[in-house]
């Protein structure tokens, strides 16, 4: 190992020494606007917090743990644990000398609906539990880099100008040649949805997907007919390019 790095690690492992033995109170004390936020306890590696409102509606507790094997990474990584009413999850998560974010092991479960109340949207409702499985990346630059992992859907249903139910949604997170793909497919429900979305690094994007109703949905023909192109089997393939930066 290069003297430098050996150095690094030596210089971390003094620094959490140190943070091991400073109480965060400490910070609510000199800074009484901090307790606006929510309330903190603990130390820097290993502590609680417990946000208010508007700032973590749904998160009644925050905790982190201190990971000391990222040090021979020359990275800080902590296991942080989010939860509350409608949501649980755990992560692990790291930073290095790139200022590359890296998360790993992200597991846990939300209502759905909670995605709404993040965007701030009364215009359509979001019923079922989302699961994350093992979910990871990288996020450098504020961009996304190596995603894994695995979203479900269960039991879901949106609400809105035509009630929706499409059953159980599986979204397959992966990455070839700096692309992130995102494969989408639906089991039961109303409708049949099988698609693949592409981006890219310089933001731009697609979509290819194919929709078909079921014996047992409503007439959705009017609304699909809007969005996609019909097939001879009754499907609507739906195909869009972009950028993100527009949407």
């Amino acid at each position: 190992m290069k003297r430098r790095y050996v150095f690094l690690l030596i210089l971390l492992s003094a620094l959490m020494t140190l943070a091991i033995g400073f109480p965060l109170r400490t910070l609510e004390t000199q800074y009484p606007q901090m307790h606006q936020f929510g309330t903190i306890e603990g130390h820097p590696t290993a502590g609680q917090l417990s946000p208010k409102p508007p700032f973590a509606p749904h998160v009644e507790t925050a905790t982190w743990q201190f990971n000391p094997s990222t040090l021979l990474k020359a990275q800080l990584g902590t296991h942080l644990t989010l939860s509350g009413p409608k949501l649980n999850f755990t992560a692990d998560a790291a930073i290095g000398l790139s200022q590359t974010i890296e998360f790993d092991h992200l597991d846990g479960r939300a209502q759905a609906s909670v995605i709404l109340d993040i965007l701030n949207n009364n215009m359509v409702s979001l019923d079922g539990l989302i699961v994350a499985q093992d979910i990871g990346g990288k996020i450098k630059d504020q961009w996304l880099l190596d995603p894994k992992g695995q979203l479900v859907w269960r039991n879901a249903k949106i609400g809105g100008f035509v009630d929706i139910d499409l059953g159980q949604v599986v979204a397959e997170f992966s990455n070839d040649e700096s692309t992130n793909i995102v494969e989408v497919a639906n089991t039961g429900g109303m409708l049949a949805i099988s698609g693949l979305i592409q981006v890219k690094p310089d933001r731009s994007y697609s979509l290819d997907a194919t929709i078909k109703p079921t014996t047992n949905a409503q007439d959705f023909d009017f609304i699909l007919s809007q969005v996609g192109q019909r097939n001879a089997d009754g499907s609507y393939r739906v195909v869009r390019e972009g950028n993100l930066g527009a949407l």
